[in-house]
């Protein structure tokens, strides 16, 4: 009688295994969140210019105030528009409807912040002075990180920083 040994994998091969990969599953996952960052800030840009566009469509003579955006920065999901125009579903992708409201200098991602372009009046930003902040963390097209804004004097476009 004679037995057959088959000669599997010593515990050194298989720790050897395990931890590469380990060090290729960190080196995706790094990559990942990069990705994902790139990702929430192309959607904070689109969400700006859909905004920037939905007051250009509501914009009449004289020009209709944003309601419930009275001061120099409002959240923007709490401010509507003339006619059906509503921001209530505008939320940063990382903050979300509860985060702080965005301001010049900001240094971390914040709520979409509107306020108006030049002065604060005692009306609030109408939708011929309007200003619409962002902040992007990784940068996003020719943007970098920091602060973005689209306002009535950008025309709608996403422009670096914001006043």
């Amino acid at each position: 009688m004679r037995k057959n040994f088959t000669r599997g994998f010593t515990l050194i091969e298989l720790l050897v295994v395990i931890a590469i990969i380990g060090i290729l599953a960190s080196i995706v996952l790094v990559s990942l969140t990069s990705a994902r960052a790139k990702g929430r800030d192309a959607r904070r840009v689109t969400e700006l210019q859909e905004m920037a566009k939905a007051i250009a469509l509501s914009d009449t003579d004289p020009s209709p105030s944003l309601a419930g955006c009275t001061t120099a920065s409002s959240k923007a999901n709490t401010c509507t528009g003339p006619g059906a125009i509503s921001f209530a579903s505008y939320a940063d992708p990382s903050v979300g409807i509860a985060g702080t409201v965005c301001a010049a200098g900001s240094t971390a991602t914040c709520q979409y912040a509107i306020g108006t372009a030049a002065s604060v009046s005692a009306a609030g930003p109408t939708t011929a002075n309007y200003e619409i902040c962002s902040y992007l963390e990784s940068g996003a097209g020719t943007l970098i990180s920091g602060m973005i804004r689209t306002s009535s004097a950008s025309g709608g476009a996403v422009v670096q920083g914001c006043i």
